[in-house]
Order: structure tokens, then sequence, then C-alpha cells
């Protein structure tokens, strides 16, 4: 309720009324308080709608920020190592919950046992390098271990268990959020509004200056012209003119509040939410508001492949195993010797937990962090499993097993040729993706030695001295379908001006299979030297990234080769064997080049390239929190189809701000002239639309119409024409022709009810009085005359309203669609009846006439002539002339100004209220979590606490099937992962976890 009276013309026209009101008081005390009290209530009822509106949308904002803020954790509950997965707010103290990298810790809590656990706490100290957690021992007690987990930080890499120690309030980030402010920032679209209000302000004020100086010059003449009025009695003035005054002043501020379209930051903010709500229902849960504006100017998408283009389903089609090709699944698999190491490899190398639904299903849930581990089957043998991308783990091959089942060595030709013939020829150019799965036999005493020299394997460096001399054991090849929808949405793509950019980790024949039947790429484009890259490639040719500093002393991330970039980046399709690196190298080249910049992305180290786009889509099913935290619209499905909703929506938001644009300014540049026009010409102090009737077209275009026009349903013309670009102009060139058009058609035919509507509307007789539109509490004709030219106005507005849906030269059929927003129409006949009850009963509050049917039709049929000149505009003779002597180009040279949007503004929340300021308590928690590193008993709680273990699974019992569903979903997780695992140019990705 506060908000809205921090407007300084509410406040300035709130005193001018609490004088209007005394002044009225003093001369005639029975009625002389209506005029001020009429304008009180009008300011209420404005105060009272901004509010209501105001609260709804905080109110569905908070509730849809409460849906994006879920998240699930496994917990350890009822024995036996199993986990059940539960939402974050029902975890307890005491739960003990499993840890994986990319997730968001869900409370205060101590590490009981981990692998490499990793968390950046920079949302809770400031600080951007990640702290290394290390669980407590007996070994490692002295050392002063870090094992405290802060709530809302983020786990960067490791896997493990926890312990919960406080949850909610009791939290540190529970402590924080309690004491933070929310701070709101504008949009790009806001501040091009706000400029433009800003302007329209300032022809307000030029119209308000005029009616004051028309009405005092008035004033003064009549009173020189007719000595009987009087003006000056005892050296004051009489009660009479000082009133006369008041009510030019107040009209002159009120038409300050009609010019300036206050319903504008109301049409963004309904506009936002509905949009919001719509996307939410088409699998777009929007975490950050703004990002569903920047949408609509996106004209450059990155997409991964891997369960964004394709179906996340992988089934294995075909395999490599002693030196031969297997199509399907072999009848004598299991009778194969090389079957158990392949199970083994398969169940061992993998980090899935089996959960069982409420339905009863099972559910398989993945950690990506970790590919290998070595599993010791014998109590002398430790045995080291490995998989990855086939031209890495290649390199790391020194044997295989051939047709007998025999162990030898195999030659750097012979891995050439499994290179080119197997992995190329026969998996990736029939988009099959592949996986190689090795091992390692160690003795017990070897693996020791090994592990002694290399600091006991505590990091994953440490453990990469078990990768080599690995013993080949199969290559799978596993296809992954597309998504039956992706053809038809990339072509939707390049038809509305958007090109598609495919990054994956995928090997490049395999990429370029997959791009070309999904459309990315063309048949004749796949031969071009820059259409289809590797990550290697695309590195060396541009350089990599470097950092300079700005004339303002900023920091600036751009290209080393920027003129080779220019020439990839008009020509690239394909971007495979990519690492995150690439990612945001290609992002930040792009927004460099000025484009808007959209990317997909799931995995941990995705974070940065979606933080820096444009608008950043996470993955809802798999990907990571991290991702999530880092993204501005999380994809429920994981589909790519679902990015042309936001397209859709984000241009339709562009488009409704447009609609009610249009409108508005026709209302308020003819308001503004009438009233101007008449104070000038006609020798009266009331003018023909007065200020209460002002405030009541305020609220009823303002609030209601941005109401009506900003729930307008997207048209699928909107992804007929190109995005709009930053620097575009709110209003188009053809919405100037039209608001110009309809300005002027409707002033003529005001004008001539002002001066001639008596004449040919009025047949009670002549004006009882020229000064007054009551006496004696009776309507005068003047005030029928009066009625008259602001119904009609109102109506004039309302059906221009319909109009205003249409802003676009091919959109003829105004009325297309309008049956399908619901809003519309019901908001549209509620201004209507509501008009008709006010000219009927407004009585003096509002200075208006009851007028009989035959006069409501007059009114309503010349309102009615404003939709049909908009409706026929190309076909009237007034619009054939416009056309011709009013020609389109002229008004491409009215441009609004605005200072040019810095990178983060561009990339600023419209409600940054998810934005919370950790840094204000850093020295708090600092302290906090030093006193709690004095505790001692936290070997007690370690030692407790790490009697869970895991089920076994038992290797005999698996068959083909089950194997290919668990290899299927392990490496669906791997690959989608950032691509990582499978980068040629990262090894340090393929970790071992070592288990006894």
């Amino acid at each position: 309720m506060i908000e809205p009276l921090k407007d300084k013309l509410i406040i300035i026209l709130l005193i001018a009324a609490l004088f209007s009101t005394v002044i009225g008081v003093i001369q005639n005390p029975s009625l002389g308080w209506l005029d001020g009290a009429s304008i009180f209530f009008s300011v209420a009822i404005i105060v009272i709608v901004t509010t209501i509106n105001n609260y709804a949308q905080e109110l569905k904002f908070q509730k849809l920020v409460a849906k994006a803020a879920v998240d699930y954790v496994a917990v350890y509950r009822g024995g036996y190592g199993v986990t059940k997965t539960i939402p974050v707010i029902e975890l307890v103290v005491g739960d003990i919950y499993q840890i994986n990298q990319g997730m968001r810790i869900p409370a205060d809590s101590i590490l009981l046992e981990g692998i490499d656990v990793q968390c950046d706490e920079s949302a809770m100290t400031g600080e951007n390098e990640s702290v290394i957690k290390t669980h407590v021992s007996l070994q490692n007690f002295q050392s002063n271990p870090d094992p405290f987990l802060i709530s809302k930080t983020l786990v960067v890499n490791g896997l493990g268990k926890a312990l919960v120690c406080a949850v909610g309030i009791n939290s540190r980030s529970g402590m924080v959020e309690e004491k933070l402010n929310t701070v709101t920032s504008e949009t790009p679209l806001q501040k091009k509004l706000g400029t433009l209000g800003n302007q329209l302000g300032k022809i307000g004020v030029i119209c308000a200056l005029t009616i004051i100086i028309a009405g005092i010059g008035n004033f003064i003449i009549r009173r020189f012209i007719d000595s009987s009025i009087g003006w000056f009695g005892n050296e004051e003035l009489t009660s009479s003119s000082l009133e006369e005054l008041t009510s030019i002043v107040i009209l002159a501020i009120t038409l300050i509040v009609v010019v300036v379209p206050e319903g504008l930051p109301l049409a963004v903010t309904l506009s936002f939410a509905f949009s919001v709500m719509k996307m939410k229902k088409e699998n777009n849960l929007v975490r950050n508001l703004q990002s569903s504006e920047i949408m609509g100017g996106v004209n450059e998408i990155c997409t991964d492949k891997t369960g964004t283009l394709t179906t996340n389903q992988m089934t294995i089609r075909e395999f490599y195993a002693q030196e031969q090709v297997y199509i399907g699944r072999p009848s004598n698999f299991n009778q194969m010797s090389i079957s158990k190491l392949i199970k083994e490899g398969i169940i061992y190398n993998s980090n899935a937990r089996i959960e069982k639904q409420d339905n009863g299903e099972l559910q398989a849930f993945g950690n990506r962090a970790f590919t290998a581990i070595r599993h010791p089957e014998d109590p002398n043998l430790v045995r080291v499993f490995c998989k990855g991308a086939p031209e890495v783990v290649l390199k790391l091959i020194s044997k295989q097993i051939d047709k007998d089942g025999s162990v030898t060595q195999i030659s750097t030709l012979k891995k050439d040729e499994i290179n080119a013939k197997i992995v190329n020829e026969t998996f990736a150019k029939r988009a099959f993706r592949t996986i190689m799965l090795a091992y390692r036999d160690y003795s017990f005493q070897e693996f020791d030695r090994i592990k002694e020299q290399n600091n006991n394997f505590q990091s994953e460096q440490d453990r990469e001295a078990l990768e080599n001399e690995l013993t080949l054991v199969s290559i799978f090849a596993l296809q992954d379908p597309l998504r039956d929808e992706i053809v038809q949405s990339i072509k939707i793509c390049y038809q509305a001006g958007v090109n598609v950019r495919m990054v994956t980790g995928d090997n490049l024949e395999t990429a370029k299979a997959i791009a070309l039947e999904a459309g990315i790429l063309r048949q004749e484009d796949q031969d071009d030297e820059y259409a289809c890259l590797d990550g290697k490639m695309f590195r060396e040719a541009c350089g990599g990234m470097t950092k300079i500093e700005t004339e303002n002393g900023l920091i600036k991330e751009e290209i080393v080769n920027g003129e080779i970039f220019k020439k990839i980046a008009k020509r690239l399709k394909v971007l495979a064997r990519s690492t995150p690196e690439d990612k945001y190298m290609l992002v930040t080249g792009l927004r460099d080049l000025g484009s808007v910049v959209a990317v997909t992305g799931d995995g941990t180290n995705d974070a940065p390239a979606l933080k820096k786009a444009d608008v950043g889509f996470s993955m809802g099913i798999c990907g990571t929190e991290v991702a999530k935290e880092a993204s501005d619209i999380i994809l429920l499905d994981d589909n790519f189809a679902s990015i042309i909703t936001a397209l859709k929506w984000g241009r339709n938001i562009f488009s409704n701000v447009r609609k009610f644009l249009q409108l508005q300014i026709v209302i308020s540049a003819v308001a503004g002239s009438i009233v101007s026009i008449a104070s000038i010409a006609l020798p009266s102090h009331s003018p023909p639309i007065n200020s209460i009737e002002m405030l009541w077209i305020n609220l009823l275009m303002d609030t209601l119409a941005a109401l009506s026009l900003a729930t307008e349903q997207p048209n699928d013309h909107l992804l007929d024409k190109m995005p709009y670009t930053r620097d575009e102009s709110i209003i188009s060139p053809f919405m100037w022709r039209n608001i110009f058009s309809h300005s002027i058609y409707q002033f003529v035919i005001l004008l001539v009810i002002l001066f001639a509507g008596q004449s040919m509307f009025i047949t009670i007789g002549p004006y009882d009085n020229g000064m007054y539109l009551y006496e004696d509490g009776v309507p005068t004709v003047k005030a029928r005359h009066f009625t008259y030219l602001f119904h009609t106005f109102v109506m004039l507005q309302l059906f221009n309203q319909i109009n205003a849906r249409k802003i676009e030269p091919q959109e003829m059929n105004v009325f297309k669609g309008i049956f399908q927003n619901y809003y519309f129409l019901v908001l549209w006949a509620i201004s209507f009846i509501f008009q008709i009850l006010l000219v009927q009963f407004g009585g003096q509050v509002f200075k208006t006439c009851p007028l009989n049917i035959q006069e409501h039709l007059i009114c309503i049929a010349i309102g009615t002539t404003s939709l049909l000149f908009g409706m026929n505009f190309n076909l009237t003779l007034l619009g054939l002339f416009v056309k011709k002597f009013v020609p389109l180009h002229w008004f491409t040279r009215i441009v609004i100004k605005q200072e040019a949007l810095s990178d983060e503004e561009e990339k600023s929340s419209i409600t940054a209220m998810l934005r919370k300021s950790y840094r204000q308590s850093v020295e708090y928690q600092k302290q906090q979590i030093d006193n709690f590193n004095k505790s001692q008993s936290i070997r007690v709680l370690a030692k407790n606490f790490r009697k869970n273990q895991s089920m076994s699974i038992h290797a005999e019992k698996l068959d083909l099937k089950s194997i290919s569903m668990n290899l299927g979903k392990d490496r669906r997780i791997d690959y989608s992962q950032a691509n990582k695992d499978i980068s040629p140019t990262s090894i340090n990705s393929r970790k071992l976890r070592l288990l006894h």
C-alpha cells in the first residue's frame, strides 16, 4: 500500500485535493466537499488496485520461486545401506545423506566419508577457490582437517556421506537469509520503457503548463471583461476564484498522471508473470524472470546432444570384443570367455544406486563423477577397471583378448586400425556412441607399493599411476535416437532467425551423423573446413582466451584470434569432443560479436558457460544442482523442443508490451491535445474532461488495459520473423504510423464534438449557464455536452484497445485469436459496463449527466468507428492517403534515446529476489566455523556412523539385458556431464574409486 503512495504526482494530487476540499467547504458547506472527496476516492481506488496487483504478482512469483527451489537428497534410512530420495525440507538432524558431485549441500553437516570432496563456498565466504573437505579419522585428526559442510554451498567434486547437524533457520544459510533484503534491478526492456515514460512525462508537463497558463489567462481576461464576476475583494481572492485556480492546478497535475503511462510497469510485470506461469506448464521452469524477456532476442543456441536432441535412452546395439563385432545379443553370451569381465566391468565401474518408488517400480540414480573403480575379486589380486572414450583409453592399452580368450600384446598399428575401422567407420559414422572397457590386474603387494609412491591415492592425479598397460575388453556401440520432434524444432529455429550449434563430447563422426539427421548440418556444408570441428582444432585455431583490462579498470575476457573466430562463427555447426572450456569460449566469442546466446548444459563444469550466456538452460532430469543454480531456465523434460516454447513466449512478452504502448500513447496524445485546446479556447473553468474523469480513464485504460493486453497468447507468426536486437526501438515504424493516424482520427472527432456537439447532439436547449456543469445539484446542458465528449472518448479507446492487439503490417484481422484470450474479453466487458454505470450514476461527483439509450448508442457508434478505422486502415481513403503521403520510412527516424547497457545490466534480473548477499555475514560465518572446528566430539560422530555398508551385487545373476540397462544408464550420465569424461585432452576425468 505504501509503494504507490511514493509517486510524487500522487502526493501532489492529494495535496491539491485537500486544498480543493477546504476551499469547497468554505464556499459551500453542504456540497463543496464533493470535488476534493471525489479526487481522494479516485486516488484511493488507483492505489488499492495497484497494491492488489503488486501483491498478487509478488505472491505468484514467490510460489514459482518455491517450486524452483525444491531439491531432493538421498538419505540412508532403514538399514542395509539402502537409500531413499526425499525432499530436502524433510531432512532432520541425525540423518545421513549421500554426497555427489554437482549437488547443493542441503543442511549444515559433517563429512563422515568422502573421496576428493571439494565445495564451492563462495556464496557464503566470497572466496572463489574451492575448499577441500576431508573426513576426520584417527590418522588425520592432528592435521586439523575440514569436515564441515555449509548449507547452500555446492559440491564441485567428489562423493561421500555426511551427517546432518543443523537445518532450516538454525543452519548457516538460514541465519543469513533472515537478515537479507531483496533488491530489484531493471531489465533492458524496463530501461527502454523507463526512457519512453520520461519522454512522455515531459510532453505531459508541457501540456500541463499550457493548461495552467491558458487557465490563468482565461481567469484574468474574464474578470477584466466582466467586472461583476469579481476577483479581488478587500485585496484578497474570493473563495470561488481560489477554487477555480485550484481546479486548474488539479487538472494540470491529473493530465500528467494520464499522459505518463503508469501502466507500463504493471504491463511488463503481468506479462512476465503470465508467461512464466504458462511456460511452467510447457516444461520451462523460469528461475530468473528476466530470462523470459531476453529469450525474445536470442539468435544463437548452443545445445548439448544427449538427452536434449536425443531421447537419452541409450541401448547397446553392437559391441566389439575378441577381434570381432557382435550385432544384438549373442545367444551364447554367457558361455563366452569374456562375458564375466564385461559384467564385472559394468557393475563395479558404476556408482549408480537403485531405489524402490512408491508405486513399487525400481528407479536408477547415477553419479557421473566416477567412471572407473577397482574391485578386488581375489584377496591377493587388485583389479582396476576403466571405461571411457575409445580414442582416450586406446592410448592406455597395451594388450587385448584374442578370439580364443588369450591375452596378447597389441601393436600401435592394430590400435590405429581399431580406432579407424571399428570406432569411426563401423560405429561412429552410423551415429552410434562408443565406449571402451578395459582392465588391469595388480598383485596386492604391487598395488600397495604404487599406493605408497603416490600419496596413498589421496587425489585423482595420484590414482592416474594405475592407468597404464591396460587390457582391452570390449567396445560398445550405443544408440541414442533423436527425439521425434527435433527435426521440426530445428526447422522452426532457422525459420525464426535463430542459429543452432551442437556442442557435444561425442566423436566427430558421430556428432556429424546426428547433426545431419537433426537438420542442424546440411549435406552441402559438412565438408566445409569450419562447419564441423573438434575441441582441439577449435582451441588451436582461436588461440584460447586471454584477459584484458578495460578503460574503466574492469577485467574482460576475449578470444586471442578474434578474426579467426569470426570466420569460424559464421560457419560452425558442430563442435565435437569439446570441453566445458570450449563451450565457454564459444559463448564468450558469440556474445562479443553482438549475438544474444542461449546455452544448454547439465554438468557441474557447464556452470561458467551457463552463467556467461544471455540465457542458460539446465536439465531438470539429468542436470546437476550446480548447473541448475547457474541457469536461468530449467528444462523439466530435458527436451530441445521446450526451448522453442521459451523462444515463443519471450517474443510474446515484447509484443504484448508493444500492444499496450500502441494503445497508451494514443490515449495520452488525444487527452493531452483536447484538454489543452479546450483550456485555451473555452471561456470556462470547467474542462471538457475533468480531473476525476481523467483519473477514471487512468484506472480504466492503464490498469485494466494492461491486464487484458499483457495476457495475450503467443501466435505462430512470432516465429516467422527475425528476433529483435539489443538496440531495437520499443516502438516500430509501423506502430508510430498507427499511433499517428489513430491520434489524428480521434482528435478530429472529439474536436468536432467539443465545438459543434451542442448543435449536433444536444436537443434539450441552450446552455443554462456557460460557466458551470451543475447548479444547485442539477446538471446543466453543458454537463450533458461534456458527458457526450467524455463518454465518446472512452468508447473510442475501448474499441481501439481491440485494434491494439495487432502490431504487424500483415495482421489484418484484429479479432483473430480474441476468443482464446478470456482475460481480454472479460476485462474489456467489465470496462465497458463500468463506463456505462459511471455515466449514468456518476452524478455531481464525476460531473456527468445521465444519458438515454439513444445517446449511449450514438457514443458507442462513434467509438466503433475507431475499430472500423483500424480494421480497414489499408482500405479506407484515409488509410490510402496516410500510406501515400505519410510513408513508413518517415517513422524510422523517430528514435527513443537510451543509454547503452553493460553486460552486467543486460544480464541483471528483473526481480533479484533470489540474489542473496551472503557476503554481509562472512566474518560471522568464519567465526562460527572456527568455533565448530574446536569441538572434540567429531571423532565419536565419525566413528559411530562409518558402519554403513552398501549392498553387494552378484555378477553371476546378470544377463546381457541387465548389462545393457546398466551401461546405458551409466554412460547416459557420463557423456552428458559437460563431456568431460570423454575429452581426449582430459585424462584426469577418468577417476578411479578404490575399494578393498
